[in-house]
């Protein structure tokens, strides 16, 4: 028989994790989560920054990288809403 304490499990910072914290909380209901924040202006421009990097890397067609903007914001507003 094993007495010593199971490790407790890891799930890293990520949006997609953000976005299913009901679903995580029914699978681990013991689970304590950590609500970290950043500053908005940052997180937007680390967001863009980000879109644009996968774009020019990735991307297998022509996109119209003026619509990044509007969907960062759409994306966070469905991600807390989750």
């Amino acid at each position: 028989e094993n007495s010593q304490p199971k490790p407790p499990g890891l799930v890293l910072k990520s949006p997609t994790h953000t976005a299913r914290l009901q679903v995580l909380a029914t699978l681990f209901p013991d689970a304590k989560f950590i609500h970290l924040t950043r500053e908005p202006g940052t997180l937007f421009a680390s967001n863009r920054r980000l879109r644009y990097s996968l774009h020019e890397t990735q991307s297998l067609q022509t996109y119209d990288c003026a619509l990044f903007d509007e969907q960062i914001f759409k994306s966070h507003d469905v991600m807390y809403e989750n």
